[in-house]
């Protein structure tokens, strides 16, 4: 989904038009009546599952907001606090309160059941319970840094999505990392960090298998559209340039074009080989954390791999993998030409 593109639409037929909402998820959009019958066989299972966890997740939150507060970080406590729900967001430490663990897990379990729609009401939603997830627990125990960060990528968000990415291989996934005052740690990410910078940071053994998958798609998608720019700047040889910046731009995200070495035609082809130099080091690191990755992304699939529970740590290979292809696979294919970049490494890899 490109910056260009975010729009609902009916599921159906794609129209834009006099669209109505399904009443009981709310992430699903129709232009009427006969689409959302047609539809209802194929949505109904997973429709009733998110309504459902939307139900416990407010009488759960509604069960925390009726507890006292308890004095979790006395210390700093600056007044009273009304309740336990208020007190475990003030003090960044949800997932480590027992009381609050249902919650996280209907919470991750909604995300999950979310990721099972593609329309952009359910990403947009996804994110949402995502950041919440990560500003009440910034230790991110439930690593849900693995799924918002792809998310990030189909809402277009690429410079928000490449911080995240550097502040998490620079510290936050640090199994050593400071985490004595989280949410003020987590009020610094650095943001507009540089895009086309190296990788090197993305190496570092602690840094997720997911996220390095993430970060090969920033670099990918970047690179396609500084050679979107490098051909239309050849076209504008033939063709009046206001045609050409019309269409070349139109294909570029927002935060792409922000940058004067991407925009300027007479660096494209530096920049080109330097994005490419950066994607080959990135395939050949996650090929060797994990061989099966990437020939997992590659194919073709009707559904992503099976729900992964909140209280399951993927640390071993196959667990690893579905979750690494479960929470990225939507967002190499939105992106045109993405997995077509990978094919053509596969094949230079694999036949050596």
């Amino acid at each position: 989904m490109a910056d260009s593109t975010v729009v609902t639409q009916c599921i159906i037929c794609n129209t834009t038009i006099k669209l109505r909402k399904c009443q009981g998820c709310h992430v699903v959009s129709y232009c009427g009546r006969d689409h959302q019958a047609y539809d209802w066989g194929l949505h109904k299972m997973i429709c009733k599952c998110l309504k459902k966890l939307q139900v416990d997740l407010h009488r759960e939150e509604q069960r925390l907001r009726s507890l006292p507060g308890d004095g979790i970080r006395p210390e700093f406590h600056s007044g009273p606090i009304e309740s336990l729900f208020e007190e475990a967001q003030e003090y960044a430490r949800f997932w480590e309160i027992p009381e609050t663990q249902e919650y996280m897990t209907i919470c991750h379990a909604m995300v999950q059941g979310l990721l099972e729609i593609k329309t952009l009401e359910a990403v947009q939603e996804a994110q949402r319970h995502c950041t919440f997830m990560i500003w009440v627990n910034p230790p991110d125990d439930l690593d849900i840094r693995d799924i918002v960060v792809p998310l990030y990528i189909r809402l277009g968000a690429i410079q928000r999505c490449y911080d995240e990415l550097k502040w998490c291989a620079e510290e936050g996934s640090d199994p050593l990392y400071d985490w004595g005052c989280p949410r003020e740690t987590m009020q610094h990410i650095e943001a507009n960090r540089d895009i086309l910078e190296d990788v090197n940071d993305f190496l570092r053994e602690y840094v997720s298998l997911s996220l390095k998958v993430a970060v090969t798609l920033i670099k990918v998608t970047v690179l396609l559209q500084v050679q979107s720019l490098r051909n239309a700047a050849i076209l504008s040889k033939r063709l009046p340039q206001e045609i050409v910046d019309c269409v070349g731009r139109q294909a570029v995200n927002r935060d792409v074009l922000k940058r004067k070495e991407i925009v300027d035609s007479e660096c494209h082809e530096s920049v080109i080989k330097k994005l490419e130099m950066q994607i080959r080091i990135m395939y050949v690191a996650v090929k060797r954390d994990s061989p099966q990755v990437w020939s997992e992304l590659l194919k073709p699939r009707q559904h992503i791999p099976k729900y992964v529970s909140a209280r399951q740590k993927y640390r071993n290979e196959p667990e690893s993998v579905q979750a690494v292809v479960r929470y990225n696979y939507f967002s190499w294919i939105e992106t045109p030409g993405a997995l077509e970049v990978i094919k053509d490494l596969a094949q230079h890899f694999d036949t050596r």
